[in-house]
């Protein structure tokens, strides 16, 4: 029974964290990658043109920006909700395995999905904007969307030193 507590444990601490981590990475590039499809659409079917005769290029782009981004933390909000049913409805199985889910980090991923987003998201628009069509401007964007995948290749040092070099030099 010892080793099943010990599996448990690594259940309660290491896998589910890195489960919401991975569905907020998850949300970002797909939001990303959504507005990098629609520019590229736009862009392709001559729609932008009659958008820019009615706003401006950077009210076009931020509208773009911020109502993908929308739909993202929607989505974010969506998972945080199931997340807390879950953990109320199996109340007795989470308390088997050692789960600790702070409000702080219930708080904190709203905010943090933001930053990412607008951050990479931005990069994703730009670039996809030069693209001639949308294959090109996916193609663009994938180059962000593997910079941004690198951190994972290092998961297993990051876990083992949170506060090593590699962190500090990857952050």
């Amino acid at each position: 029974t010892k080793i099943l507590e010990g599996r448990e444990a690594i259940v309660g601490r290491l896998v589910l964290p890195l489960g919401f981590v991975l569905l907020l990475f998850t949300s970002i590039l797909m939001s990303g990658s959504y507005l990098i499809q629609a520019t590229a659409t736009e862009k392709e079917n001559r729609v932008i043109e009659v958008l820019l005769s009615s706003a401006s290029a950077d009210e076009v782009m931020t509208g773009k920006l911020l109502g993908l981004g929308g739909a993202g933390l929607l989505q974010v909000m969506v998972w945080i909700g199931m997340m807390l049913a879950v953990r109320s409805g199996f109340s007795e199985l989470v308390a088997t395995l050692h789960v600790q889910v702070s409000w702080q980090a219930i708080a904190l991923s709203p905010v943090l999905f933001v930053g990412a987003y607008l951050f990479l998201g931005s990069l994703m628009l730009g670039t996809g904007s030069l693209g001639g069509n949308v294959r090109e401007s996916q193609q663009l964007g994938m180059l962000w969307a593997f910079a941004a995948t690198v951190p994972l290749l290092f998961l297993p040092m990051l876990i083992a030193e949170p506060h090593g070099p590699i962190a500090h030099f990857l952050t």
